[in-house]
């Protein structure tokens, strides 16, 4: 199995998102998180399957960092189990 660990839920979000981002080429890529709050990225077509808990986002190198750090909070809230309070930012 082909993936990049990218780093981890509790680190610095916009760093994560850049790691994504940079990871993209012209395929699409996914990102998922393991029990751990671990994140990887994967060709999608090369990507195992990952349960709808963890997974994160499908990335191209257009999807910009906002974006990936939108879906990666999104899934520290979903993780939390709507412990972290959502701040509309």
């Amino acid at each position: 199995m082909n993936y990049t660990s990218v780093g981890t839920l509790w680190e610095v979000l916009s760093e994560v998102a850049w790691r994504i981002q940079q990871q993209t080429n012209r395929q699409i890529q996914i990102a998922w998180t393991d029990d751990f709050g671990s994140v990887y990225v994967a060709d999608a077509a090369a990507a195992p399957d990952v349960p709808s808990e963890q997974f994160v986002g499908a990335y191209t190198r257009i999807t910009s960092i906002d974006d990936i750090i939108d879906d990666l909070r999104a899934t520290m809230r979903e993780r939390a189990g709507g412990a972290i309070a959502s701040t509309g930012a």
